[in-house]
């Protein structure tokens, strides 16, 4: 029966013998002798039967294999089939229903294929193009296809074709301005998905060409907003696209602020999604957007802003540029609050490509103003105190804020400019603007400008060796400091003034001679900074709890701390913080004698100028000279301490001069130099300096420096004097490195004395 089926293996007179012979013969018959020909083909020798792409298959193949997996007789027999599971539920082929049958009564085993791992794509990609692959491509493969493998094997034919690939340093990588073109889908890959969707009933195409237009992941009753038609009618639509798993996923349900319930389900796959949505017309898409935006407008009222993001593509696709300006910014806001700062970034600065199609007027230039006070604020986190990007968003929003006479706007533009300024050591900039903020804070009814003015003036004092003054200004942003303001200071101004207040304040107190009650300010600074969690907040009190120790010459403690900074900073891609951690780390590692943490000190301190900051710069020179003496190297010591000095004057950033004085005059003592005169004057020199500014601490290591000197040459008096005069005046930090230091040497002054 079956040779008939072949007429070009037989001979005419042949095929007519044996077309009379099975004459009237039953397709049952044809079954029982397949199956009894596969026996004895299995007698002696096991048969494994592999039929590809059984969803193409004909009615009478998933008969047999049925009939096949049904059979009781015994037979050394394998049947494996593959098949898409997708295109047999479009096509309603009959496999799917007897491959379920077939499992229900343990005659099959169903193997779902799993989505493909990150690392499989990227061996895959490797292997089709015969070298190493960068990981961006990689990852770009993998979210592209999401480890389909169809979708994989035709998105990289694609890109190859396309010469979207180049080798580039010994990787095969994504060619340069290729976005565009990455973006679309392979025709083959786009004809393969169109047939499959295009099989379903004109219905429930219109429902998920409407849902592709809400998202990946989609609430029915925004798709019923866009179709216009029932929630129960889509409902019903997904429910039943859902149960055959191919298209969509049910993900559960969704509830709005406004009460409205109901399914939300997500495609099983993006391309499916842009397939859909790319069938659509403009003029459809638009109305579509409109739709949709609006009613997830109404649905959460208040609480929009929590969908911000989504919101502002439905309201700029939809052509409704004021609505969708304001919903990129929110979005960007809701980004600020989770510290995600590149998302915020993107987020404004598509609101700002949209307002550049405006008329100039007040109406553009109240949304820019509050758009670009968000912008500076996250290129301040994100980028650093003196980016460019920093600057100019800040500086914008200055001349924003004056054309609208917005004072209220104008404060967190100039504390902008501000931080700029002061990041990168131009003091006297950032004074003028300090004095300013002081002048507008006076004449405002809101506590919280004063707050910010005199966190500003305090900052900008310190740095100048007005110690006292600038512990004046700091205790006052304190005291106006309402944790109430906590996040709206944060939004506007990117940082917790109370964490940054205690921060600063404990520096100041050091430098004054309070090391104890420094280091209980630094605690307390780092508990607020991780109560509230937020990580820039926490950067900054570790940077200045780090700065502290170093000055209270804790070594162990400033590599701890230098470690957590760093740890902090990488996590969240702050690269200032990161900087000044690697410098902290690289000094405490030389301290303990390893040999590369000066390497690594004078690294970072380059990495820290290379990023245009020069605030503390001096400070960072002195940690790197203080290694030179005991190197051998005081010439290069006394180079180095020449070039901070000459800062500290054309900067002037007084707050370390004091210290640069001293160093010069220890270097000077190193026998290789000898300059014990000069030595002597430098240390007077810092002595002068310590006292006009009342920052006892230097003038503690300037006293103890220069009647170490005095001992040596023979002044026991003037030099127990000269040290019993300030470390008399300390009435707490006895367990410090200086004041142990001093306490020694006047127990050797006093031992001398009695003899």
């Amino acid at each position: 029966m079956w040779l008939v089926q072949f007429p070009e293996l037989v001979s005419e007179l042949e095929l007519e013998r044996l077309q009379r012979q099975v004459h009237g013969a039953t397709p049952a018959r044809m079954l029982r002798e397949l199956s009894q020909a596969l026996e004895v083909l299995t007698t002696d020798t096991p048969l494994v039967l592999v039929l590809e792409d059984l969803h193409w298959s004909d009615p009478s193949t998933v008969e047999c294999l049925a009939y096949l997996a049904q059979r009781r007789e015994p037979a050394r027999l394998l049947v494996l089939g593959t098949y898409r599971p997708a295109e047999a539920v479009i096509r309603a082929h009959p496999l799917r229903r007897t491959v379920q049958e077939l499992c229900g009564r343990g005659q099959a085993v169903e193997l779902c294929l799993e989505r493909l791992r990150a690392e499989d794509v990227a061996a895959y990609v490797a292997g089709r193009l015969a070298g190493p692959v960068a990981a961006p491509l990689a990852a770009f493969v993998h979210a592209r296809t999401d480890g389909h493998a169809l979708f994989m094997t035709n998105i990289v034919e694609h890109l190859v074709h396309q010469g979207l690939v180049v080798r580039r340093e010994g990787q095969w990588t994504l060619r340069d301005g290729s976005e565009a073109c990455t973006a679309s889908l392979p025709e083959g890959l786009r004809q393969l998905l169109v047939r499959r969707l295009e099989e379903l009933p004109p219905e429930t195409q219109q429902v998920l060409e409407t849902a592709s237009v809400v998202g990946d992941e989609f609430a029915v009753a925004a798709v019923a907003a866009g179709a216009q038609c029932t929630v129960e009618e889509v409902e019903a639509v997904c429910e039943g696209v859902a149960a055959h798993h191919h298209l969509i996923d049910d993900t559960g349900l969704a509830a709005w602020p406004d009460g409205t319930r109901g399914g939300r389900y997500r495609f099983r796959h993006v391309l499916y999604q842009q397939v859909l949505y790319e069938r659509l017309g403009t003029a459809r898409r638009l109305h579509l957007h409109r739709r949709i935006g609006a009613r997830l407008a109404t649905g959460y009222g208040a609480r929009a802003r929590e969908i911000a993001s989504q919101l502002a593509v439905h309201f700029e696709r939809g052509g409704e540029a004021p609505q969708a300006v304001h919903a990129w910014q929110q979005a960007g806001e809701q980004a600020l609050q989770r510290f995600a700062y590149a998302e915020a970034i993107g987020y404004l600065r598509r609101g700002l490509t949209l307002l550049e199609a405006w008329a100039e007027g007040p109406e553009r230039w109240q949304q820019e103003l509050a758009v670009q006070i968000r912008l500076g604020t996250a290129f301040l986190a994100a980028r650093g105190y003196t980016a460019p990007e920093t600057e100019q968003a800040f500086r914008r929003a200055l001349v924003l804020s004056l054309q609208l006479g917005e004072h209220q706007q104008t404060f967190p533009a100039q504390h902008g400019l501000f931080q700029y300024y002061y990041a990168q050591g131009r003091h006297a900039m950032a004074r003028a603007i300090a004095e300013q903020l002081l002048h507008l804070a006076r004449a405002s009814a809101a506590p919280a400008d004063r707050v910010v003015a005199h966190r500003a003036m305090g900052a900008v004092l310190a740095a100048q060796g007005e110690f006292s003054e600038a512990r004046w200004h700091v205790e006052q942003s304190l005291a106006l400091y309402t944790s109430g303001e906590h996040e709206a200071l944060i939004l506007h101004y990117g940082l917790d003034f109370q964490v940054f207040d205690l921060s600063l304040l404990a520096l100041v107190l050091w430098c004054l001679g309070f090391p104890d009650q420094a280091r209980q300010l630094n605690a307390e600074a780092i508990r607020v900074a991780r109560a509230l969690g937020h990580s820039f907040s926490q950067g900054q009190a570790l940077n200045f709890a780090v700065m502290v120790q170093q000055c209270s010459g804790d070594v162990p403690q400033t590599r701890e701390l230098a470690e957590a900074l760093i740890a902090v900073a990488t996590e969240h891609g702050f690269p200032l913080w990161r900087t000044a951690g690697q410098v902290f780390r690289g000094w405490a590692l030389a301290a303990q004698g390893q040999n590369d943490g000066a390497t690594q000190l004078q690294q970072a301190i380059a990495a820290y100028q290379a990023m245009g900051l020069r605030f503390a710069l001096p400070y960072g020179l002195a940690l790197v000279t203080s290694l030179y003496g005991c190197t051998g190297r005081p010439e290069v010591g006394l180079a180095t301490l020449a070039e901070a000095l000459d800062m500290v004057e054309s900067q002037g950033e007084y707050m370390w001069q004091a210290e640069l004085f001293r160093l010069k005059g220890e270097l000077l003592l190193v026998p290789a130099v000898a300059a014990s005169d000069e030595a002597e004057h430098c240390f007077q020199q810092a002595l002068a300096i310590a006292r006009a500014q009342h920052a006892r601490s230097w003038e503690l290591r300037a006293a103890t420096s220069l009647a170490r000197l005095w001992q040596q040459q023979g002044k026991h008096h003037e030099a127990h004097q000269v040290l019993t005069e300030v470390y008399g005046w300390f009435i707490e930090g006895f367990a410090t490195a200086d004041l142990q230091a001093a306490q020694a040497l006047l127990h050797e002054l006093r031992e001398h004395a009695r003899a």
